[in-house]
């Protein structure tokens, strides 16, 4: 049995109603704890309302963690409440705590009693944001936990598994995904972007992170386990070694074309008749493209989770063949979970559109069925506001976006529908997106990272991401617009 919260009412209260709900001795004086924790308990419950209520989630986040250290078992039964509880806006609160500080037995014990079927978003957030809390058991523990959550029917968590064991970079782990596999995905010629593409890619993702290497089938990635692991091929040698050669990029065949394998992606070159990609072309890439990728694994991590998946394919593309390649002939990239299709063009322009599409990737291979204005949105923040926002007061001035403001940015952008095109009003809402994800982002929300992940499940599991919205920040679509617009023009 649950309480269902009132829109007003503040996590404290509601925690309070969830203790009356479930205790035994439900309006009888307790009688059980002492008077001097009562006094304790009710004043760390008023911190937390007040805080609540006036929207100063800092403080709201401080007590809770304070709680773990004075009340552990209070802090962990709170926190299970809220990331299940009716207070839909408090649930990404609950996530957060217990993923910063319940034990690995905890969240395993969260994840096995919170209902596959109500609780699917919350399960999955969970257990992909606590990937680094698995990872970090000893080797004694680890294969329960995996193989607890390999168990699962939840593909989704399945993947939380396959990253944990690459996290962990247990080679004798990786075993465990061997029935699990099918095609590598980045070899497919298309990406359906479904569960079981995630899945796939994850658990790839795991192999090249323990041995460097990218197997094709699951046969290939069996024989791994007879090669040095890429962690002990980088071990400091005991004697000292001489210098490696060069190294030399050969060109393997996929679907009858020539890709190089370089860091983070397998490179292939579509030119006019009288040009190809040769290996030197494939290390400039490489030198232009690894640094802007690892960085988006980076800033994209505290919201998707670690992001082990498998090296999607890099196709670069002169203009003549790109809108082939590409699919359209209108922005300078394109990505699904599997490829990123670039324009030929010089090497700044390259980097910032490398990093755009990387993001693309990665939230392809997280979460399936994702709006176009999430989808845009997220690429333009984490690649642009990768630490901070650039939208200020005077950055809404100078790109005249009152108007955008006052009638709303999420109520136009959930109608954004259809393919990439031209025009000056495709540009404004690219514009428009970035500046809502960076509220998500940056916005004054409790938990923010957690709750952006938890918005990104719940439309994966085929919620509106409207309803979502409304329901995880606070009030109708107008209420948040209304936050957004007083947000960002006092920054």
């Amino acid at each position: 049995m649950t309480a269902s919260p009132p829109p007003h009412r503040g996590v404290a209260a509601y925690l309070v109603a969830l203790a009356l709900a479930i205790s035994p001795l439900s309006g009888q004086p307790d009688t059980t704890t002492p008077p001097s924790q009562r006094t304790a308990d009710r004043n760390r419950l008023d911190a937390l309302d007040k805080a609540w209520r006036s929207g100063d989630f800092a403080t709201v986040t401080a007590t809770l963690d304070a709680a773990w250290e004075t009340d552990r078992n209070w802090a962990l039964s709170s926190s299970r409440n809220l990331a299940t509880g009716d207070l839909i806006s408090a649930r990404p609160l609950g996530i957060a705590q217990l993923v910063a500080h319940a034990s690995a037995t905890d969240l395993a014990a969260c994840l096995a009693e919170f209902s596959p079927s109500k609780h699917k978003a919350e399960r999955r957030t969970l257990a992909m944001l606590a990937v680094p809390a698995f990872a970090s058991q000893n080797e004694a523990a680890l294969p329960a936990l995996v193989g607890f959550l390999l168990r699962d029917q939840d593909r989704i968590l399945r993947a939380a598994g396959a990253s944990v064991i690459a996290a962990s970079k247990n080679a004798e782990l990786a075993a465990l995904l061997l029935p699990l596999l099918r095609e590598n995905p980045a070899f497919k010629p298309s990406w359906d972007g479904d569960e079981e593409d995630i899945l796939q890619s994850r658990c790839y993702g795991a192999f090249e992170a323990i041995w460097g290497v990218r197997p094709r089938s699951p046969t290939e990635a069996a024989a791994l386990k007879s090669l040095p692991t890429l962690a002990a091929a980088q071990a400091p040698a005991k004697e000292p070694t001489p210098e490696p050669p060069t190294r030399l990029l050969v060109a393997e065949q996929i679907r009858g074309k020539p890709y190089f394998s370089i860091n983070h992606f397998m490179v292939s070159f579509e030119f006019n008749k009288g040009r190809s990609g040769d290996p030197q072309m494939a290390l400039a890439i490489q030198e232009l493209t690894s640094s802007q990728s690892e960085e988006m694994a980076a800033a994209a991590a505290p919201i998707f989770g670690p992001l082990f998946i498998a090296s999607p394919r890099l196709i670069i593309a002169d203009r003549s063949r790109y809108s082939s390649v590409g699919g359209n002939s209108f922005r300078p990239g394109s990505a699904t979970g599997n490829q990123i299709a670039l324009l030929e063009s010089l090497p700044e322009s390259m980097a910032a559109t490398v990093r755009h599409e990387c993001v693309h990737v990665y939230h392809g291979a997280s979460f399936e069925d994702q709006p176009r204005w999430l989808s845009e949105g997220l690429a333009e923040s984490l690649s642009a506001s990768t630490d901070q926002s650039v939208w200020t007061a005077a950055a809404i001035r100078q790109r005249n976006f009152d108007d955008e403001l006052d009638n709303g940015v999420f109520a136009e952008l959930v109608g954004w529908k259809g393919p990439a095109s031209s025009g000056g009003r495709e540009a404004r809402l690219y514009a428009m997106a970035h500046l809502a994800v960076d509220y998500l982002r940056f916005g004054p929300h409790a938990a923010p990272e957690a709750r952006l992940h938890l918005f990104m499940a719940k439309i994966a599991n085929h919620e509106s991401d409207r309803s979502t919205l409304e329901k995880l920040y606070g009030g109708t679509i107008k209420d948040v617009d209304r936050a957004l617009a007083e947000w960002a023009r006092t920054r």
